[in-house]
């Protein structure tokens, strides 16, 4: 088995999972995991890092350099090897992450630094910004980027770009900490930022002056690329193993008008749920993958991969 693990502008991280034999009827039944690294733009992958067990390390960044973050909750794990072989995970490899004796999990990373939030039962935390200094956070620099506490139990969805860090409905610059709150609501979220836009579940505001133009009900938007905001819809069919679709749309972030359609996939098995944005530039419906980085979207169907350049202006 082998899904996407992660995806930024500069690499793809793939996984491949082999099941331990003997441990199929185990509640939780164990596995090879192996983390391989591609350069966008090429085709060939080299192996960084293995684990074994019943616990998968998400995937939260890619520095530079090819150096892999990997997080299973409150630790945190970098590799990258200097042969052909792998660096085999060991106990020894985890980080805690620790910050004035409290511990904290990775909500978004980023190689500029890691969007974390306190590992706590309650209801809700700050989400916090923690700049990389190579593989080390900088905890003296840190930046608290919501005003108000994120809940805990749900992926709060975070997004950098520059120096602009977004949280909840949140956007907070890093340079001269100046904090502008969108007024999106409680229980929403911005999941794209780019070209001075901020676009969460239902709306895009235009972080400047709090313009907003409403986005149609069910759009998922994942990215913003020359002021046009890129949203995913996903639709199935009642009945079991009926084909569904995941159809991507192209609006502007200004002007507002009906999405354009640029891309559909259709696939048996479809999920409608709203997707998270926790492996960097990826969501998935079921078996429909989406991605993105400066090349482009890719679209799987589970068979095949197909690619739509990004739009050069927004559409009419």
């Amino acid at each position: 088995m082998t899904r996407l693990a992660y995806a930024d502008d500069d690499w793809i991280v793939w996984l491949t999972f082999e099941r331990v034999p003997g441990t199929e009827r185990n509640v939780a039944p164990s596995y090879v995991r192996t983390y391989r690294l591609q350069r966008v733009g090429e085709s060939t992958t080299r192996s960084v890092l293995r684990t074994r067990g019943t616990r998968t390390h998400d995937v939260v960044t890619v520095l530079p350099d090819g150096t892999i973050g990997v997080a299973y909750w409150s630790t945190l794990v970098w590799a990258r090897p200097d042969g052909s072989d792998p660096v085999e995970h060991t106990r020894e490899m985890d980080v805690p992450l620790v910050f004035e004796g409290k511990r904290f999990h990775v909500a978004r990373g980023y190689p500029a630094g890691l969007f974390v939030q306190e590992s706590a039962y309650s209801n809700a935390r700050p989400v916090l910004f923690v700049p990389l200094e190579g593989t080390q956070l900088d905890w003296a620099k840190h930046k608290q980027v919501t005003t108000e506490p994120v809940r805990v139990t749900q992926h709060p969805a975070a997004c950098l770009d520059g120096d602009l860090a977004c949280a909840g409905g949140s956007v907070f610059d890093l340079e001269t900490e100046r904090r502008v709150e969108l007024g999106i609501g409680e229980h929403n979220a911005v999941r794209a930022l780019g070209a001075g836009l901020a676009a969460s579940f239902r709306s895009v505001v235009r972080i400047s002056d709090l313009a907003t133009v409403d986005l149609p009900y069910w759009h998922q938007p994942f990215a913003i690329r020359h002021g046009v905001v890129y949203s995913a819809r996903p639709t199935h069919r009642v009945g079991g193993g009926a084909e569904g679709s995941v159809k991507v749309f192209a609006s502007s972030g200004t002007s507002g008008g009906d999405p354009t359609l640029v891309a559909e996939v259709r696939a048996v098995g479809v999920r409608t749920p709203y997707a998270h944005l926790d492996r960097g530039q990826v969501v998935s419906y079921g078996p429909v993958t989406i991605t993105w980085n400066r090349l482009g979207i890719w679209l799987f169907d589970g068979n095949v991969w197909t690619h739509h350049d990004w739009l050069e202006m927004p559409p009419k």
